[in-house]
């Protein structure tokens, strides 16, 4: 769930506290193989559409423009897979 409080979004963890609800997550999110939050993520999802909540379009464009751009710019870090020591070297 995200939150505004003073401008900056954030996200704030679901508790849940009934043993039931646990159990089911943990027996779909097994036979999906994947995670509780992740099966919990998809049911929620394939709920809304059935209850026909507006699904949000994720406009991916600008990020993909940025990365043509910096691609442009430095063509030799294109397809780069960055290390730990690389991201540490830019914030240094």
């Amino acid at each position: 769930m995200k939150m505004v409080e003073n401008g900056i979004i954030s996200t704030m963890g679901l508790n849940i506290k009934n043993s039931e609800v646990e159990q089911l997550a943990a027996e779909v999110a097994k036979l999906m193989g994947t995670t509780k939050t992740e099966a919990i993520r998809r049911v929620l999802y394939e709920k809304s559409i059935e209850l026909g909540v507006p699904q949000r379009k994720t406009d991916h464009s600008a990020f993909h423009a940025f990365l043509e751009d910096l691609w442009q710019k430095y063509p030799s870090i294109k397809g780069k897979k960055f290390t730990k020591q690389d991201y540490d070297a830019i914030y240094e």
